[in-house]
């Protein structure tokens, strides 16, 4: 028998692989969690811990909203069918010099594959060690056959490196101070 946790503190997460493991029950085997270019904050801690225990990450949300899907520009309001128009605030959150950075990263990524934007951001999390597959919402077939060309899409190394430093995130304290002194985080 199989369990998938929802996203929680990685610490917890640790802790109730320790309980399955020395209990001898079922341990989870996935952690459900929003991922996307536009929210990493997941690899200050859960993606590790994901790799290192054998755990999959099965993302939500992987669009951001369908931010991600080349539909919104910066300084023009967004199409009048959009998931976004109802939620105003959730739009206003994406207006950041980062998000519009990413916006173009994905476009010029798209434009040399000739791949839409939302099969970029889904084949970059595609490309991620720990994620195993992708929870999106399409609402028309059209954009559920759009997603799933994302599988077959082939991001190369450089494109990935491009995408990973337009969406990269401020690590914060103390990570930030651990990436100065080990090199890494």
């Amino acid at each position: 028998m199989w369990r998938e946790v929802r996203a929680q503190a990685a610490y917890r997460l640790v802790e109730s692989l320790w309980t399955s493991k020395t209990q001898h029950l079922s341990r989870f085997v996935a952690l459900q969690a929003q991922y996307s270019l536009v929210v990493r904050e997941l690899e200050r801690e859960h993606v590790s811990v994901c790799e290192q225990y054998g755990l999959g990450i099965l993302p939500w949300s992987p669009l951001a909203g369908g931010f991600l899907s080349g539909k919104y520009r910066k300084g023009q309001p967004p199409p009048d069918s959009s998931r976004l128009t109802r939620w105003k605030d959730r739009l206003a959150s994406f207006d950041t010099p980062r998000n519009w950075r990413i916006l173009e990263a994905v476009d010029a990524v798209a434009a040399e594959l000739k791949a839409s934007p939302s099969q970029v951001a889904l084949a970059w999390l595609l490309r991620k060690r720990a994620v195993t597959s992708v929870i999106f919402g399409a609402r028309t077939v059209e954009q559920l056959e759009d997603n799933l060309k994302a599988a077959e899409l082939k991001l190369d190394d450089a494109q990935l490196k491009r995408l990973d430093e337009a969406s990269a995130l401020e690590l914060g304290y103390p990570y930030d101070f651990m990436q100065r002194i080990q090199g890494r985080w």
